[in-house]
């Protein structure tokens, strides 16, 4: 009887204990949110307003990684689309999203305040490199080192070497869609002499885009070092947002394992006699020589090298070279009408003569691509307007800029340490720039109106003193290669997935 007693008074008691502890929790947890959302506000009217959470410390960070354009565009609607700045917290960081076009072009003009170096330095540590040497990579190069390394580039004209690489590129792309490459890349595929059937498009696009930059900018021997590398490259792009944000990674993360996989073979390339890795680019050759004149040691060249190769080359300010090819061949091939006006408009840019016949391979014509007619934009005015229309659509990355020092926006006041950020995605979905269906790909739209491609709210390079280098190169590269495909190749079977190939017979 007593021991019954006894249970009882324990249950009571417990549940009592836990009821208290749960109402602590829920009264706590509503004071905070009652003070973070309602009564801070009233005390700060010029801090941008927050997007209210659930969760203290956590903030938006789930919804963020997950699909951030979502959460942003959700942001937009809690504030009415006031275009005002706001605010969301990602873990410990808070973030000012701009998503009006004056907004943004008022960060681009401002290098007083706001800060782009700050959110490099970061990146230079995420991507490797020792802390301890920031300071000598921005140091004023000394002369005698400058003039060594580069005694033919003027500083008021464009660099010598950049058609050099340009040409590189052109001939690596080539190199890469010839029959006999892919039919070795692709034995399984290849249902007869002339088809490929079922290929992954995506992969196929990686395969040649990261591939002949690769081999572009580091030579033929970094792909005997490390076979994997286009693999590694992919998975390394594909969670590089988290060094941009410095989210946490362990060791064992993807993004983690491919940068060590990237090292070690930009580590081992630069460790080859000069006359082994001859063929690498220009730039590269020089900035690994500089770099190392100054006393930078080999891993953390690699790990620049790295970083110069992933803005250059793989993210292109707010894109993905190798992405926006399989967009862009998507949109073609699915539209027969765009297929045979981009057949037709580029068709003269190619010029082609048959070797001696190969017994083994009696079909290998030599290919020249004249670039000016590609680049000429009254020669070639629709891959233009679809190169263009195509960014505007699938591009749209989050760029960063560090605060340090309270910045006026509009009628707000944005304040030191934190991140603004400028949702791209946002402004070239803008109906008051683009139309009533701005979600809807017309190769025409920017043929039609030639003001858009210099609109506020198209900036897919970038803009200010952060410019994109690569922009033209980005661009050259991608006409060469979907205008190559288109021309080399039959499509069809495209479903946004698979395609199937087949050569034209005079190529």
């Amino acid at each position: 009887m007593l021991q019954d007693i006894a249970l009882v008074v324990i249950k009571i008691v417990t549940h009592s204990v836990y009821s208290e502890v749960l109402s602590g929790i829920i009264a706590s947890w509503l004071c905070w949110r009652l003070w973070t959302f309602t009564v801070l506000p009233v005390f700060q009217p010029d801090a941008p307003k927050e997007l209210p959470y659930l969760i203290p410390f956590l903030g938006h960070a789930r919804s963020f990684i997950g699909n951030s354009e979502d959460l942003i565009n959700r942001g937009k609607q809690y504030f009415n689309n006031n275009g005002e700045p706001f605010a969301i917290t990602v873990g410990e960081k808070t973030l000012y999203i701009l998503t009006e076009p004056e907004h943004v072009n008022e960060v681009y003009k401002n290098n007083t305040t706001l800060s782009w170096d700050a959110m490099l330095n970061d990146l230079l540590i995420g991507f490797g490199i020792n802390p301890s040497i920031i300071d000598t990579l921005w140091k004023k190069m000394p002369i005698e080192i400058a003039r060594q390394s580069r005694p033919d580039v003027d500083p008021a004209k464009v660099p010598p070497h950049l058609d050099t690489i340009n040409a590189s590129l052109t001939r690596s792309i080539d190199r890469h869609l010839k029959w006999s490459h892919l039919k070795a890349r692709y034995p399984s595929l290849c249902t007869t002499r002339d088809s490929i059937r079922h290929l992954s498009l995506s992969q196929f696009c990686s395969d040649v885009l990261v591939g002949a930059v690769t081999r572009t900018f580091f030579g033929e021997k970094i792909y005997d070092i490390e076979p994997g590398l286009t693999e590694a490259l992919q998975d390394f792009n594909t969670d590089a947002w988290m060094l941009v944000f410095q989210y946490p990674h362990g060791k064992n993360s993807r993004i983690s394992k491919a940068r060590r996989k990237i090292l070690k073979a930009f580590d081992r390339t630069s460790r080859l006699p000069i006359s082994e890795r001859d063929d690498q680019a220009w730039l590269i050759k020089t900035c690994m020589s500089e770099l190392e004149a100054n006393g930078v040691g080999h891993e953390d060249r690699a790990a620049l090298a790295l970083m110069i190769y992933w803005a250059l080359t793989l993210y292109s300010a707010n894109i993905n070279p190798y992405k926006l090819g399989f967009w862009m061949l998507t949109y073609i091939l699915s539209d027969p009408t765009l297929h045979a006006q981009l057949l037709a408009e580029t068709r003269p840019a190619f010029t082609h003569t048959h070797t001696q016949t190969d017994p083994n391979n009696p079909q290998q014509p030599q290919t020249q691509i004249n670039i000016p007619h590609l680049l000429t934009q009254t020669l070639t005015p629709l891959l233009h307007s679809t190169y263009l229309e195509t960014l505007r659509i699938t591009s749209g990355s989050l760029s960063a800029r560090k605060i340090t020092h309270p910045t006026p926006i509009s009628s707000k006041i944005l304040s030191p340490p934190h991140t603004i950020l400028l949702a791209f995605r946002q402004l070239q979905m803008d109906t008051r720039a683009f139309g009533s269906y701005p979600t809807h790909f017309d190769a025409t739209r920017f043929l039609r109106d030639k003001s858009l491609a210099s609109s506020l709210n198209f900036k897919p390079f970038g803009g200010g003193v952060n410019y994109c280098p690569g922009r033209f190169f980005a661009q050259q590269e991608m006409f060469v290669f979907v205008a190559s495909v288109i021309n080399k190749f039959e499509s069809g079977g495209g479903d946004e997935v698979y395609i199937d190939l087949k050569r034209r017979e005079d190529f």
